[in-house]
């Protein structure tokens, strides 16, 4: 919840690699969180086309284009990558995550679902920003103790 101070870090960090992609994702989620949207999906368009081919960056990039109301542009992303997981990997909490981001709870917690189901590491991460509205519901409530994860006192 410091996105400021991470903006202000990570803007170096780029200076001395520019080719990393993956320092331009972590910039537009903190621009995202600070609300420079136009900043934030340059650089998540910068990290996509750093990294071409690589899926995780393009559904971290429609959840920028979800954080900046450009809903159209990040169902899209969500319907390709969705789509697209029929046939290869994908990072399916990072697709929950955009999915929460776009207001589609049932498809949110079915990908959460699928993450854990698979194992991934990235669902231990229920508890970071973006899934607040789902505490309390019980499907979400029953994939934290799966992960032997406690809610935050409310």
């Amino acid at each position: 919840h410091r996105s400021a101070e991470a903006v202000l870090e990570l803007r170096p960090a780029i200076a001395a690699n520019p080719g990393f992609y993956f320092t331009h994702i972590w910039l537009a989620r903190a621009l995202s969180s600070t609300g420079d949207s136009t900043a934030a999906i340059d650089a998540a368009n910068e990290a996509v086309r750093l990294a071409p081919g690589n899926r995780l960056m393009v559904v971290l990039r429609g959840q920028v284009l979800a954080r900046a109301g450009r809903t159209t542009e990040a169902r899209a992303v969500a319907q390709q990558a969705s789509d697209d997981a029929r046939r290869t990997p994908i990072a399916a909490f990072e697709l929950a995550r955009l999915y929460a981001l776009l207001g589609d709870r049932a498809e949110a917690l079915a990908w959460i679902g699928r993450s854990i189901a698979e194992r991934q590491v990235q669902s231990t991460q229920l508890l970071t920003p973006g899934f607040e509205a789902f505490r309390g519901d019980p499907q979400f409530d029953s994939y934290l103790r799966a992960m032997r994860l406690s809610p935050p006192p409310r």
